[in-house]
């Protein structure tokens, strides 16, 4: 659950691990939460909706302290339920326990390697029916809560994403005189949400109670999951035309039309040429290919390449229509041979109408290289001067140095400011949201995220202008009186030659 503040779902999560710890044998019910002093107040929780059960509904009770509730006798009949009270960072936290019901709140604001810890309680619960965990917490940047919970979104992992905005709350509100005017900022949130007068009174009265810290409340109280993990650092790119983007796609559930990987022979002709074949597109779920826009015959288009380097980035590309800039396929796959990349990369270029490709080759020429062993027809080339002859020469792939690189970033920035519509692919739009300002200046990805799909996208837009980005005029027939005309003017220009008739 990621959530707004005070919006009571510790209660309902209590309240439902209560109910089965009350009405059914050998049940065990653990609740960890961040701190002691939350701890405690969770358990006081628990133990006050014990208490207030009806007489003859009320268990027999074994043991009540400040950790745990047991529903047993003193005999040993009763129940044998429990609910147990722990704070994260315990020493055994949850060994040697089996749990049914697991409580983690404000998980995100855990210390001391919260994954780890999850990891341990997480094998305390069996993988049977009627066995249940949940995680509710407010946002605190990009953690591991923020890895689990896209990867929920995702449907990565077993978990299921649900989001409570801050305006689903009907006693977020407050009233207001017939003076009230929006700021241009509240327009567009009232728009977006259809929001009423006074749940935006309310906003702008908690930010104030903030000290006018927008991102602060953006994190304790955000409108949608995209502003609750809200970046320490400065965004290059326009967050709030991001975040409606992604509002937009996942509003009107846009998705890829098919996804997959291409599938093709290939014959080593010698050790400098190698021949693709039969390639076909296979759709499969989970393959490293998303098609947004299916290729129009004689469109041009380009590719831009990033592969992973030394860090955890994954290899990506980005293919663009060059008249619209519209994004209209993506490539994602974390660790893959760099001549296999290549390989997609060719396929994906042959099917987009031989879309001009440029790759990264910071940390590696191989992906270039092999894309001119299989003879790719329409590749990138940048010039660069050789060291001893001075002379300028044509080389393969795209360099990102200190002056390219603000450059292409700088080409995005005015894509998401003024074409936003062009960007298909929801990942891409987040890997957006946390790419920010450096101390120097410069962007790359917030600590613990990625930008290989951003890199990708920018390459594309940045190569563009070795791509065509029109049309081919379509040939006209020509009459006798043209074909006269022209020859006429060529012979007049003193160019042509007489042709008698």
């Amino acid at each position: 659950m990621l959530k707004a503040r005070q919006m009571g779902f510790s209660t309902f999560t209590g309240g439902l691990f209560t109910a089965d710890a009350t009405t059914k044998f050998n049940r065990n019910t653990m609740i960890v939460s961040h701190t002691a002093e939350a701890t405690k107040g969770l358990f006081n929780m628990y133990g006050l909706m014990v208490k207030k059960l009806p007489k003859q509904l009320q268990p027999a009770t074994i043991a009540s302290n400040a950790q745990e509730i047991v529903f047993n006798t003193k005999d040993g009949e009763g129940l044998g339920s429990a609910i147990r009270c722990l704070t994260a960072g315990s020493k055994g936290l949850g060994r040697g326990s089996t749990i049914h019901n697991l409580h983690l709140s404000e998980y995100a604001w855990w210390e001391n390697n919260k994954a780890d810890q999850l990891n341990g309680l997480m094998q305390t619960v069996p993988g049977l029916p009627d066995t249940t965990v949940i995680i509710e917490s407010t946002a605190n940047g990009f953690d591991h809560f923020k890895e689990l919970w896209d990867n929920a979104v995702r449907g990565e992992n077993s978990w299921y994403p649900f989001f409570c905005a801050w305006w689903e709350m009907e006693e977020y509100v407050r009233p207001v005189d017939e003076d009230f005017t929006l700021t241009k900022e509240e327009e567009d949130i009232k728009k977006r949400f259809d929001l009423s007068n006074e749940q935006i009174a309310w906003r702008r009265w908690k930010i104030m109670e903030m000290n006018g810290d927008i991102n602060l409340f953006n994190q304790e109280y955000p409108d949608c999951p995209e502003t609750a993990f809200i970046s320490t650092g400065e965004c290059v790119f326009d967050k709030s035309k991001i975040i409606e983007r992604i509002n937009e796609l996942e509003k009107h559930n846009v998705k890829p039309i098919k996804q997959g990987y291409f599938r093709y022979n290939k014959q080593f002709i010698s050790e400098y040429q190698v021949v693709m074949s039969d390639i076909e597109f296979v759709s499969d779920k989970k393959g490293c290919i998303r098609i947004y826009e299916e290729p129009v015959e004689n469109k041009p288009y380009v590719l831009g390449g990033d592969t992973a380097g030394s860090g955890a980035d994954a290899y990506t590309a980005q293919v663009i229509d060059n008249i619209t800039e519209q994004q209209v396929a993506v490539y994602e796959k974390v660790n893959v041979d760099d001549d296999l990349y290549a390989e997609q990369m060719y396929c994906l270029g042959k099917y987009y109408n031989d879309a001009l490709i440029g790759i990264e080759t910071n940390f590696s020429t191989v992906p270039s290289l092999h894309l001119e062993k299989l003879n790719y027809p329409n590749m990138y080339l940048r010039q660069r001067q050789d060291t001893i002859t001075k002379q300028m020469e044509n080389k393969l792939g795209f360099l990102t140095t200190r002056k390219t690189k603000p450059i292409i970033i700088g080409g995005l920035v005015e894509i998401v400011r003024d074409n936003i519509n062009a960007i298909m692919d929801v990942p891409t739009l987040r890997q957006l949201l946390t790419f920010v300002k450096n101390n120097n200046g410069s962007g790359e990805a917030q600590q613990g995220e990625h930008d290989d799909l951003v890199m990708a996208l920018a390459i594309a837009y940045g190569i563009s202008s070795q791509q065509r980005s029109a049309l081919p005029e379509a040939p006209q027939e020509k009459t006798f009186l043209d074909t006269h005309f022209n020859l006429n003017k060529k012979r007049n220009d003193g160019k042509g030659s007489f042709i008698k008739w």
